[in-house]
């Protein structure tokens, strides 16, 4: 009761603090919650100018449509594995430990395949908990 009180808090606290919509993810048997994103200034501000992640705390990004979405570093200042899935939530691309952008031309990371979603964990989680292309993830969207 105390472990879900305090999730119930953080949560919270993290919606007051940063606005917008959470959803519990489960990746193979690791859990985190993300904060959805589908607008496109929140899709491009990402984790810009935040400190620092906890190792349940994601961010999900939902496009409208299956397409080719690249991402980058600028202005983040932490490193991050990044997920794409298709529309059936089916990994079909993976960049671990994506360094912060220390100088301009930032790199920006496109993936082969186009995608649905887009997860962001902190760096070191795809390796910590086994992901690979082909596995998937589970959510339900509010």
């Amino acid at each position: 009761m105390k472990r879900l009180s305090f999730a119930i808090f953080f949560i919270a606290l993290c919606y007051n603090a940063f606005g917008g919509t959470f959803a519990e993810v489960k990746i193979k048997s690791h859990i985190v919650t993300a904060k959805v994103v589908s607008k496109p200034e929140e899709q491009t501000r990402g984790y810009m100018f935040k400190p620092a992640i906890a190792d349940n705390e994601a961010m999900l990004f939902v496009y409208p449509r299956d397409d080719i979405y690249s991402f980058w570093m600028k202005n983040t200042k932490f490193a991050l594995d990044i997920i794409w899935f298709d529309a059936g939530k089916k990994a079909v691309y993976i960049k671990e430990n994506f360094s912060p952008c220390t100088e301009e031309p930032c790199w920006i990371e496109t993936p082969p395949r186009k995608a649905r979603y887009v997860l962001e964990v902190k760096s070191g989680t795809v390796k910590k908990i086994a992901f690979k292309l082909g596995d998937q993830i589970e959510f339900n969207l509010p």
